[in-house]
């Protein structure tokens, strides 16, 4: 390559254009940190911050967000967990607290305080101009249209002629029909793929600042995303929702770069769920006035039982987030049984899982529980 200094380290990154998103937006403190530690990651360093990790799973919705204040948008994405597991990477740095509170596939009646969900991750793409950012611009022409994005961009959206990387509704220009049949279905399972872009956490989003003070001295709140806001400061006492230690971010890809089908009739064979429950502090250990956090659900494999000799497998993964209290007791722990389960037509057992978890005293630091559950047939 003309030009290019071979005593420079040099990286190839899979990308769905010549110029990566990432590479042009890489992380952005203080609301984007890199996360470190990765078993397979590959770092890179773009104008002081690293990108680049690939991940295997399956895409379960494009995001609504590709809109013309701000072209930043994206899908939602399952982790192959079994995968995960055989590479030594810890799913906790994957599936933070907002990917089961704030943003995963919610299990009916809970809310942000008292989470039970299936936790997945957000891929979003930038398109040219994402936050206002315009690493080039030319004098005199607006900044939207400014003919100064990196010149392999060529798909421009006709509604907002917003410049992407790629197109964001068919990311696999080989065979767009089997990757995005299910734009508007969150519950919908799609092809499994591999993806590849910039792996951070993002900010926990604790806005509304009054509402969610109310809900988090009173327990009350109008909407989930107040409940959610209330919660972030008693995930992690006493430490800015800004700063990368932060319990209640979430992980995201951000920026994406490919999404490649590798296998499109590929089926999960464990199940998987995630529990995050806030507590608020009390004056006393014992349920009193909401003091206390609690929830139970019941998880299956997502397949048939294979044979009569397969037995029932689970995996409980309690998060570094989890602080009890009180200690460990009757009212402060989980709780996972073995149970028949016949209303389920693809599994014959599956396990009861439940957890509680009470506040602190006046003044202290407040109960907290966050778990990942896997299970599947040996």
């Amino acid at each position: 390559m003309a030009g290019f200094d071979p005593g420079l380290p040099r990286f190839d990154i899979p990308s769905a254009s010549p110029t990566p998103g990432s590479v042009v937006y890489p992380p952005e403190p203080t609301a984007h940190y890199p996360i470190a530690g990765i078993p397979g990651a590959v770092r890179v360093r773009s104008r002081g911050y690293d990108i680049q990790l690939k991940l295997y799973g399956w895409l379960r919705k494009v995001r609504n967000g590709f809109n013309c204040s701000d072209p930043d948008g994206g899908y939602y994405f399952e982790v192959d967990t079994a995968w995960a597991r055989q590479r030594g990477i810890d799913l906790h740095q994957l599936y933070r607290v907002g990917n089961i509170a704030a943003d995963g596939i919610p299990e009916p009646g809970f809310w942000p305080r008292r989470a039970v969900a299936e936790p997945v991750i957000h891929l979003e793409v930038n398109g040219w101009g994402f936050r206002g950012r315009y690493p080039r611009v030319q004098p005199g022409v607006p900044n939207h249209i400014a003919a100064t994005w990196p010149a392999d961009w060529t798909f421009t959206d006709g509604q907002c002629q917003r410049r992407w990387p790629f197109d964001p509704l068919k990311p696999s220009p080989a065979n767009p029909a089997t990757l995005m049949p299910f734009e508007t279905a969150l519950g919908v399972r799609g092809s499994y793929v591999r993806v590849v872009g910039s792996l951070v956490t993002d900010s926990p989003h604790d806005v509304g600042a009054f509402a969610g003070w109310f809900s988090r001295f009173t327990g009350i709140s109008v909407t989930q995303a107040y409940d959610s806001s209330g919660a972030v400061s008693d995930w992690h006492p006493g430490v800015a929702s800004s700063d990368p230690r932060h319990h209640a971010r979430w992980t995201e890809v951000h920026p994406l770069d490919l999404i490649e089908v590798v296998n499109p009739g590929k089926q999960p064979n464990v199940n998987v769920r995630g529990i995050a429950l806030a507590a608020r502090v009390a004056a006393t250990p014992g349920p009193i006035i909401p003091s206390c956090e609690e929830a139970s659900f019941t998880l299956a494999p997502p397949t048939s039982r294979p044979s009569a000799a397969a037995s029932l497998r689970y995996e409980e993964l309690i998060g570094p987030e989890t602080y009890f209290s009180w200690g460990q007791d009757a009212n402060n722990g989980s709780w996972v049984t073995y149970v028949p389960f016949a209303g389920n037509p693809v599994a014959a057992y599956a396990i009861m899982v439940r957890a509680k978890v009470c506040g602190g005293a006046l003044g202290g630091p407040p109960g907290r529980f966050k778990a990942l559950y896997r299970v599947w047939w040996q």
